[in-house]
C-alpha cells in the first residue's frame, strides 16, 4: 500500500496560515476601543474658528457659539472691552474701520485647557476707529492671544498686540528716530 502525501507547497501554505491565525489571535479577541477625543486638538479647532470663521468671515453671531456666556477678555490696550457683547461690538468696529481686515494664524499651540495663538492682523484703515479718522494706510499688526477653554467654549482670553507699531504704520505716532507725524494723523 502506498501512502499519499500532500505536496510541500500545500503543506507550507497551511502551516503559514496556522501561524498567522495564532499570531493574530490576540488582535481578534481584543475588543475595539474607540479613540478618546484629544482635548488639545478640539480646543485648537475652536480657537481657529474664532479668527478664521468669526473674524475673517465677519460672522459675529458665531461668537455666541464659541465664547462662553461669561467670557472675559483681558487686554491692557483696550480695558473697555471685557465681555462677549463688548467684544462683538469691538470686532464690528474693526470691520468698519478696516473693511479688508484679515487675521492670519502664525502659530497655534495647545496644552490642557489653554490655547496660544500668535496672529497677524492686516488691513487698510478706511473708516473711523475710536475717534481716529481714516488714514487710508495699510498695516500689519502682530499679537498673541491665550485662550482658556471650559465646556467646549472660550471662557477667558488674554490678548496683547503691537499697538505702538500699528499706530506708527498708520502715521499716528512717529517711527523710532523719525519725524513726528503730520497734524491730523496723516
Amino acid at each position: 500500500m502506498r501512502r499519499r502525501c500532500m505536496p510541500f507547497p500545500v503543506v507550507a501554505a497551511l502551516m503559514l496560515m496556522c501561524l498567522i491565525l495564532v499570531a493574530c489571535q490576540p488582535m481578534l479577541l481584543t475588543p475595539a476601543v474607540s479613540p478618546t477625543p484629544n482635548p488639545a486638538v478640539q480646543n485648537k479647532a475652536i480657537a481657529r474658528r474664532v479668527l478664521e470663521e468669526a473674524a475673517n468671515q465677519r460672522n459675529l453671531d458665531l461668537l455666541d457659539e464659541l465664547l462662553a456666556a461669561d467670557y472675559v477678555l483681558h487686554d491692557p490696550s483696550n480695558p473697555m472691552v471685557q465681555d462677549r457683547e463688548t467684544y462683538k461690538q469691538f470686532l464690528g468696529g474693526h470691520f468698519t474701520a478696516f473693511p479688508d481686515a484679515k487675521w492670519t494664524i502664525d502659530d497655534l499651540v495647545a496644552e490642557g485647557d489653554r490655547v496660544v495663538v500668535r496672529w497677524t492682523l492686516s488691513g487698510t484703515h478706511e473708516g473711523p476707529l475710536m475717534g481716529i479718522p481714516p488714514t487710508n494706510k495699510s498695516f500689519a499688526m502682530s499679537g498673541i492671544s491665550i485662550y482658556r477653554l471650559a465646556d467646549g467654549k472660550i471662557a477667558e482670553e488674554w490678548a496683547v498686540a503691537d499697538v505702538m507699531g500699528f499706530m506708527q504704520q498708520l502715521g499716528l505716532l512717529p517711527a523710532p528716530g523719525g519725524p513726528p507725524p503730520p497734524a491730523g494723523g496723516g
